[in-house]
C-alpha cells in the first residue's frame, strides 16, 4: 500500500507542475518596454470584406512619458488613429496615467487587411514608442465581430 500512495503522491505533484505549464501561453497578454507595460492588445474578428479592425490597448504602468509611434503587423498595410487618416501614429501616453486605445475615445485602425481576422487566433503585432523602443506582441482575435 506504502507503494500506492507514493505514485498516486507522484502523479499528483507531476499533473500539478504540467497543467499550469500548459496554460502559460495564455497568459501573455503583458508587454514591456523600459517607460510602460503594454496590456492586451485585442480586436475584434472581421469579415473577409472589412475595411478596417479597431485595436484596443491600454498603456499603464508609465513610468515616463512616451508616445506611441508606429505599428507594424502583417495582418494590415497600415495604421491610423481616429480623426488623422493618412498621417503617422503619434500616440501620447503621459506618465502616471492608464491611457487607452479602444472602441470609444481614441481609436486605433490597422487599414488594408490583408485576411480576416478569425476568432481566437493571434497575429504578430509590433508597436514603437519613442522612447521606449520597440516591443514584439501578439495581437488576440478575442471577440466576434458586431456585423
Amino acid at each position: 500500500m506504502t507503494f500506492l500512495i507514493r505514485r498516486r503522491d507522484v502523479l499528483r505533484f507531476s499533473a500539478a507542475a504540467i497543467v499550469p505549464a500548459a496554460y502559460a501561453p495564455a497568459w501573455a497578454h503583458e508587454y514591456y518596454v523600459p517607460t510602460l507595460r503594454v496590456s492586451h492588445p485585442w480586436c475584434r474578428a472581421t469579415p473577409a470584406d472589412a475595411a478596417f479592425a479597431v485595436v484596443c490597448i491600454t498603456f499603464d504602468e508609465v513610468r515616463e512619458a512616451d508616445r506611441l509611434i508606429g505599428i507594424d503587423t502583417t495582418v494590415a498595410s497600415a495604421a491610423e488613429l481616429s480623426g488623422r487618416p493618412g498621417r503617422a501614429i503619434d500616440f501620447p501616453i503621459p506618465a502616471g496615467r492608464d491611457s487607452v486605445l479602444g472602441e470609444e475615445g481614441t481609436v486605433l485602425r490597422l487599414t488594408g487587411l490583408t485576411q480576416s481576422l478569425e476568432l481566437g487566433r493571434s497575429y504578430p503585432f509590433r508597436l514603437v514608442f519613442a522612447k521606449g523602443g520597440a516591443v514584439d506582441a501578439t495581437l488576440d482575435v478575442a471577440y466576434a465581430s458586431l456585423r
